[in-house]
Order: C-alpha cells, then sequence, then structure tokens
C-alpha cells in the first residue's frame, strides 16, 4: 500500500466515525424530546386530574381560541364581540362541569373497583391493597376522599 491508499482508507474511516457521531446524536436528541414531552404530559395531565377547578384543560384553551378567532375572522362589532364571549363563558363553565363529574365518576369507579377486589382477597391482604391502590391513584387525583 501506498501513502495514497493509506490517507484514502484513513478519511474513509473519518467519515465513517463522523457519520456514526451525527446519528448518535441525532438519536439522542429524539430520545431527549420525546422523553421530555412524555414527562411534561404526564405531569399536566396529574395535576388536571389533581387540580381540576384550577386547571385549563384543551376545551378551555379550544374555547379561548376560538373567540379570539371569531372576532378577528368575523370583524364583529363590539355588541357582537360581547354576546360571543358570553356565550363562550357559558360553555367554559359547562365543560368544567362535565370535567368535575368525569372525575367524580373515575373516583368512584376506581373506588368501587378496589372494595370489589379487598372483598375477594383475604382480610390480611386487604390493608396493603390499600396502601398499594392509595400510592398508584393519589398522584392522579383518583383516590377516593374519605
Amino acid at each position: 500500500m501506498n501513502n495514497e491508499d493509506i490517507s484514502k482508507s484513513q478519511a474513509r474511516k473519518s467519515s465513517k466515525k463522523a457519520i456514526a457521531l451525527l446519528v448518535v446524536v441525532f438519536l439522542l436528541g429524539v430520545i431527549t424530546g420525546v422523553g421530555g414531552t412524555i414527562i411534561v404530559s404526564v405531569n399536566r395531565l396529574k395535576e388536571n386530574l389533581r387540580h381540576p377547578d384550577h386547571s385549563q384543560g384543551p376545551a378551555v384553551r379550544m374555547i379561548e381560541r376560538m373567540g379570539r378567532d371569531l372576532e378577528k375572522q368575523l370583524d364583529l362589532t363590539s355588541e357582537e364581540s360581547a354576546a360571543v364571549r358570553e356565550e363562550l363563558a357559558t360553555s367554559r363553565v359547562e365543560f368544567r362541569d362535565m370535567r368535575l363529574e368525569l372525575l367524580q365518576d373515575l373516583r368512584k369507579l376506581t373506588s368501587g373497583t378496589v372494595d370489589r377486589i379487598a372483598l375477594r382477597l383475604p382480610e390480611e391482604k386487604r390493608k396493603p391493597l390499600r396502601e398499594l391502590t392509595k400510592k398508584r391513584l393519589e398522584p392522579w387525583g383518583l383516590q377516593q376522599e374519605q
């Protein structure tokens, strides 16, 4: 092998290393982005379930955006804008009430499920069952208040 062949071989190895490094950096970026999105989404969902009165769910954001879009695109007068905002405010309250009812229903369902499971277990396993389910359900706001 002469010097020219050696330098071509080294250049190929260097370019393969560079491509491999770029692929690794790209994959790490994807993993970080997806992982971060999942963590943020799960935490936001948990917070919304724990505190439904204070959370801004997607329906509320959709209603607010719809109001802005209607005012902007339909060139509404101040009276028309006030009427639209009033109707959307009513819908916002109805959505919130539906979310609260759903959360109550979910709590009843999980509580009933735990109670039915406890009835099928021996007495000595009921307390650990309740502790485990409390640990699992509480972060999600699904633990029935007692």
